[in-house]
């Protein structure tokens, strides 16, 4: 009998962790990315969230925020980002959402860390809203 508990109790903590995340509610999108509830000062225009079943944390995400000018500057800076002075055209090509356009108004930024995948912010101070593609495989 403790056996047989055992091993489902296995299964269930070894399996529980294997389901996949995809998402384009905006709001649960941001939530799965920022793992934790929504700030105030953060309205969540448009999201999309997909992470793979595997316990290494895949994930891809893409988001549109209308922000403040103190949510950039500490995002910015927490993760090391630079204005992006090359634009990569595959970058454009890519199959992302529909709303997923930022205009030329947004300034291109990028990670300047070594474990960047490719992922690119874009932010426009005037509006205050930035496009957020995020992506670790």
């Amino acid at each position: 009998m403790k056996l047989k508990f055992s091993i489902i109790l296995f299964l269930l903590i070894t399996f529980s962790s294997c389901i996949e995340k995809n998402t384009t509610n905006s709001k649960e999108a941001y939530s799965y990315w920022n793992k934790s509830d929504m700030n105030s000062k953060v309205e969540v225009v448009n999201g999309k969230y997909w992470e793979s079943s595997h316990f290494s944390h895949e994930y891809i995400i893409y988001l549109e925020l209308k922000i403040d000018s103190y949510w950039w500057t500490k995002f910015s800076k927490e993760n090391e980002l630079v204005i992006d002075t090359y634009q990569n055209e595959s970058f454009y090509n890519n199959d992302f959402p529909k709303w997923f356009k930022p205009s030329k108004e947004f300034v291109a930024y990028k990670s300047n860390t070594d474990s960047d995948q490719g992922s690119m912010y874009f932010y426009n101070e005037k509006t205050q809203s930035v496009f957020i593609y995020e992506i670790q495989l």
